[in-house]
């Protein structure tokens, strides 16, 4: 996974949460039903 910064580098300091789904390439439409929770520290 990349995070980008698309502001100044000051400005993205703090703690982002997400969701990340899993694109199942098989299926145009589904998903692999798990959605993997994510945090992202910035300091």
């Amino acid at each position: 996974m990349i995070a980008t910064c698309l502001v100044p580098a000051a400005q993205c300091v703090g703690t982002y949460q997400g969701l990340v789904q899993i694109r199942n390439p098989a299926n145009y439409y589904g998903n692999i039903p798990a959605n993997l929770k994510v945090t992202i520290v910035v300091t």
